[in-house]
């Protein structure tokens, strides 16, 4: 557990010293971890930091600046450190962070490519300790099943979407709109896939509620890669609500949010 962002300084004398500081610290800090969860005999080993109470400054330095890099496999800055030589991240490691803030504003693309947002609107503060070495018995398993490719995501989820009639229909239906409007945009059916191959117990069943305005696909992968023109263009926000309304509760719920910070 780490402090995220020094609320603190705000109170002292020196502001941008100590907020340095406390960069440089939390920057050392995950650095070690990822050296220390990089070497082979940990490498069946689960490692997660948690930055609480992060402001936007770390979400870009940790996070927005990190996924980019990572485009290309490697990183050669992290928070205020500019490595002397690039380093891959580690697959076995986990880095969690809890942003208080009434309406989350930053999407971007090269941020939704490695980090997943979840927006909780009543979440709380959880006393004691959160992770407990003995808990996670089962992390060679966890890692093992961890699915990042697109191929390995269709093999798993096709042998249960074959049983359905059109059951991607919905998201290529939300996909061929947001293309009208946004040529630009990337195609996320492979996102959401490797998204629903990830949603299964370690006894095989899938983690999907039987009501589809429970599920969060298109809520979760989908509209926010597109969240700057859904909040800029009254248009495009109507012709999905049009579709998703009577349906799927969780995406309105995103685009009136979209809508109120437009």
């Amino acid at each position: 557990m780490i402090t995220g962002h020094p609320w603190w300084a705000e109170r002292s004398d020196d502001v941008a010293r100590h907020t340095g500081f406390h960069t440089r610290f939390s920057t050392e800090k995950i650095l070690s971890i990822i050296e220390e969860a990089a070497q082979p005999g940990n490498s069946h080993q689960v490692f997660i930091a948690c930055l609480t109470r992060i402001s936007p400054a770390e979400l870009l330095s940790f996070f927005t600046e990190v996924a980019f890099q990572l485009q290309n496999g490697q990183m050669m800055r992290l928070g205020d450190t500019h490595l002397s030589e690039p380093i891959s991240f580690p697959s076995n490691l986990r880095i969690i962070v809890t942003m208080d803030t009434l309406s989350f504003d930053w999407w971007d693309s090269d941020l939704l490519l490695s980090t997943t947002i979840i927006q909780w609107p009543q979440a709380s503060f959880l006393s004691g300790p959160m992770f407990n070495r003995g808990v996670l018995l089962e992390e060679r398993e966890f890692l093992q099943s961890c699915i990042r490719g697109r191929e390995a995501a269709y093999r798993k989820v096709f042998p249960v979407l074959k049983r359905q009639r059109q059951p991607l229909y919905p998201l290529l239906q939300v996909e061929a709109i947001l293309k009208r409007y946004i040529s630009s945009l990337e195609l996320a059916t492979d996102e959401v896939m490797i998204y629903l191959a990830n949603s299964w117990s370690r006894l095989g069943n899938g983690l999907f509620h039987p009501a589809p305005d429970r599920n969060l696909a298109i809520a979760q992968i989908l509209l926010p890669r597109a969240a700057d023109a859904i909040r800029g263009l009254e248009t495009l926000r109507n012709r999905l609500e049009f579709i998703l309304a009577d349906q799927f509760l969780r995406s309105t719920a995103f685009l009136k949010a979209l809508a109120a910070q437009g």
